[in-house]
């Protein structure tokens, strides 16, 4: 019996011994066949490591903006700058709740905006966020924000690439590193914007489905907006528009707005805009720049309608 818990016993200890020293090499390694239990990256999508960087160094804005690529490729800062409004876009790829809270915590106090403007596109309510952790993991240095992000998803996959993250932290791996500013068709531009090579949608049709919202994603998306509350900071929540096509596809967004429109002053840019699918669109989801000029024509319209930067 002796025998038999003492190899237990050093059998633990080589796999607590082992098992870190495993996900190390494996984040080294950088397989492709590993992909499935660790993905690390700096530049996944969307420049996140060149805005996180960029973010560090900018305080007492005007508005901020977050969500996901709806966010960062759409809600262009330099139309902004244009009408004397200083804004910081701090979207990225696949962003839920989840992962605002975590940018959140870390960059809210310092940026101070005026104005939150938050785009709540209502897919990034029902999916488990593990791959918009993994680009936030890979693009920031990680702490306390980082850990609790990762219990919150509980995936094997978001464990083994914080805990390689932490490693790389410890050891400024990513010190030298510079991200082009130009990557295949995307240019990043300062303020946190992603301006996409311009294109056109070629419209098809799409079978009806629905959205299948998460509860907890909910939960966490209050407690951003009492963030905002307690500091005293506007905000808004908006539907940035997508083609009629993979509008008209969702047979429940309802719901959804109902517990938008109980939030706070929500606009969805799908009614208040008639966008062309094929003029004004590079895919089935995002605007090009021709439709990027009209939509945020209008946002800062209603922002200036409503007094949104002046109470």
């Amino acid at each position: 019996m002796k025998r038999f818990i003492k190899s237990v016993f050093l059998f633990v200890l080589l796999f607590v011994l082992l098992y870190p020293l495993m996900v190390i090499l494996w984040g080294l390694t950088g397989s492709r066949l590993l992909y499935s239990n660790l993905s690390y990256g700096i530049h996944i999508n969307g420049h996140m490591y060149t805005r996180l960087k960029e973010v560090k160094n900018v305080e007492n804005i005007d508005v901020l903006i977050i969500g996901s690529s709806h966010a960062f490729r759409e809600i262009d800062t330099r139309i902004f700058q244009r009408h004397g409004i200083r804004a910081f876009n701090l979207g990225s790829s696949s962003q839920t709740p989840l992962q605002t809270k975590i940018l959140m915590e870390r960059y809210l106090d310092r940026l101070q905006p005026k104005l939150v403007i938050y785009d709540v596109y209502p897919y990034f309510f029902t999916t488990d966020g593990v791959e918009p952790a993994l680009n936030i993991i890979g693009c920031d240095r990680n702490d306390t924000c980082s850990v609790e992000m990762a219990r919150a998803i509980h995936n094997l996959k978001v464990y083994h690439t914080l805990f390689y993250g932490f490693f790389r932290d410890l050891f400024h791996l990513n010190a030298n590193y510079t991200e082009p500013a130009v990557i295949g068709d995307d240019t990043y531009i300062s303020g946190g914007f992603v301006e996409r090579k311009m294109g056109h949608y070629h419209p098809e049709p799409l079978p009806e489905k629905e959205y299948d919202y998460r509860e907890e994603q909910f939960a966490v998306f209050d407690g951003i907006l009492s963030m905002f509350k307690e500091r005293n900071m506007e905000y808004v929540l908006i539907d940035a528009p997508t083609t009629h096509t993979l509008y008209s596809s969702y047979t429940n967004r309802q719901p959804f707005e109902e517990i938008m429109k109980s939030r706070g002053a929500y606009f969805d840019f799908n009614q208040l805009l008639n966008l062309n699918d094929s003029v004004h669109f590079f895919d089935a989801d995002h605007l090009n720049r021709d439709g990027v000029e009209i939509y945020d024509a209008k946002l800062i319209e209603i922002i200036k309608e409503h007094s949104l930067l002046e109470k």
